[in-house]
C-alpha cells in the first residue's frame, strides 16, 4: 500500500507556536540546540544491539528523515528519551536503559519518531526554560512546551503506524510500569477515551512540561482519525486538523488554567459591563450572560457596585482600563479567546451593530488583535 511523503508542518499543531505565547524566539544562545549530555552512554550498533537499531533505522526511513544520526543508551533505570539537535555534527538520540527494557519495539518506534520530531519542528531552537526567568515568561514557557510535545506525538504515532503502540509507549513512560503490570485492554481504554470529559482544572499542572496521559491518548486518538494520517495508508476521508485542533485546545485549556486567572476574570466582568451598558441599560439577559461568564457572586457584586455609583460609565471606563493593560501580558490566544467570549454578548444584546459593536471594537484593539468587525 503506497504511502504519501510527510510534510512536517501540515501537521504541526496549531498552538506549537512562540509567538502565541509571547515569547521571544530570537535568543538562540539560550536554546536547546546547545544543550549537552554529560556523558556519551553506549553507542547502539546493529552488531550489539540488532533491535534497538533496526527501530531507529526503520523510524528514520518511515518518517523519510536523511539524518547523520548517532543513537546510545543511557544506563538509567528510569524511563526517558531525549534528542540533540547538533552532537559532534551529528544528530545525537539517547534512550535510556529502562526504556528500552520496557518497551515492546513498536512502541520504541514511536518514542524515538517522537524525540525526532521535536528536531524535525525545530523545538530544539524555542528558548530554554529557566527558573530565572520571570514567572509569567516561565509559565508561557510550559505551556508552549506542552503544545510541542502534542506536535511531536503525532511524528510518534506516523513512526509507530497505529494507536495501540503509541498510547501504550505514553501510559509506559507515564507509569514506569512495564508489561508485568498493565494488564489493562488499552484498546477498549481508548474506545471510552472517545466520549471523556476533561478533569477538574488542576493549577498545579501549569508547572508540567506535558501534559497528561489522557490528554495525550484523546489527541492522538482525533490525529489518527485525521485525513492527514489516514491518507498516508490511502484511506481518503478523515478530519480536518483544524477540526482536531479545535478539540484539543479547550482539552489544554481546561486541564491547564491560565495563571493570570484574576485577569482574565476582570477582563471577563469589565468588558461585559462596558458592552452592556453602551446603550445606557444592562439588560436581563445580559446580566445573565454576565453571571454564566464571571459567577453570580461576582456578577451581583459588580452591579451593586454600579448602582450605588454616581458615575457608573466612568467607574466602568477606569476599572477596564487598569485590567486591559495588565491583559497585555496574556498570550494571543488567551486575548482572543476573551475577545469571542465579548463578541458572543454583543450579538445577543438588543443594540447589535451600534454602541455595543463600537465598545467590544475599542476593547478588541486595546486587547492588542487588530480590529474586527461583527457587522454581517
Amino acid at each position: 500500500m503506497s504511502q504519501r511523503a510527510l510534510q512536517f508542518e501540515d501537521i504541526r499543531y496549531s498552538q506549537d507556536s512562540p509567538n502565541l505565547f509571547g515569547i521571544d524566539q530570537s535568543d538562540v544562545a539560550g536554546s536547546e540546540r546547545n544543550r549537552r549530555p554529560s556523558f556519551d552512554g553506549f553507542q547502539i550498533s546493529s552488531g550489539v544491539l540488532p533491535d534497538v537499531a533496526a527501530a531507529v533505522a526503520e523510524t528514520t526511513t518511515a518518517l523519510s528523515l536523511d539524518l547523520s544520526l548517532r543513537s546510545f543508551v543511557i544506563p538509567d533505570a528510569n524511563l526517558a528519551a531525549f534528542s540533540v539537535a547538533e552532537y559532534g555534527g551529528d544528530v545525537g538520540l539517547f534512550l535510556t536503559s529502562g526504556l528500552i527494557e520496557r518497551l515492546a519495539i513498536d512502541e520504541l518506534k514511536f518514542v524515538i519518531g517522537h524525540e525526532l520530531g521535536h528536531l524535525v519542528f525545530g523545538h530544539h531552537e524555542y528558548p530554554r526554560l529557566s527558573e530565572t526567568n520571570p514567572p509569567l515568561v516561565m509559565l508561557n514557557q510550559l505551556a508552549l512546551r506542552r503544545a510541542t510535545e502534542i506536535s511531536a506525538d503525532r511524528i510518534g504515532l506516523v513512526a509507530a503506524g497505529s494507536m495501540v503502540p503509541a498510547a501504550r509507549a505514553i501510559l509506559k513512560v507515564a507509569s514506569g510500569l512495564g508489561e508485568k503490570h498493565l494488564r489493562f485492554d488499552l484498546a477498549e481504554y481508548l474506545r471510552k477515551l472517545r466520549g471523556a470529559t476533561s478533569s477538574v482544572p488542576d493549577f498545579r499542572a501549569l508547572h508540567a512540561t506535558h501534559p497528561p496521559f489522557p490528554i495525550r491518548a484523546r489527541a492522538l486518538l482525533w490525529f489518527s482519525m485525521s485525513a492527514s494520517f489516514r491518507s498516508r495508508n490511502s484511506e481518503l476521508d478523515g478530519l480536518s486538523l483544524a477540526e482536531v485542533d479545535s478539540r484539543i485546545v479547550p482539552e489544554m485549556a481546561v486541564s491547564f488554567p491560565s495563571a493570570d486567572g484574576d485577569t482574565i476574570e476582570q477582563v471577563r466582568l469589565w468588558g461585559t459591563l462596558k458592552i452592556s451598558s453602551a446603550n445606557g441599560r444592562i439588560s436581563r439577559s445580559e446580566q445573565r450572560f454576565l453571571g454564566e461568564l464571571v459567577g453570580a457572586e461576582l456578577a451581583e457584586k459588580a452591579l451593586r457596585f454600579l448602582r450605588t455609583h454616581s458615575r457608573p460609565k466612568k467607574a466602568i471606563e477606569a476599572r477596564l482600563g487598569a485590567v486591559l493593560d495588565a491583559a497585555a501580558s496574556l498570550s494571543r490566544t488567551t486575548r482572543e479567546q476573551l475577545a469571542g467570549e465579548l463578541a458572543a454578548l454583543v450579538q445577543i444584546g438588543p443594540e447589535r451593530g451600534s454602541s455595543a459593536e463600537l465598545a467590544y471594537q475599542e476593547i478588541h484593539s486595546k486587547l492588542g488583535i487588530g480590529q474586527h468587525s461583527l457587522l454581517g
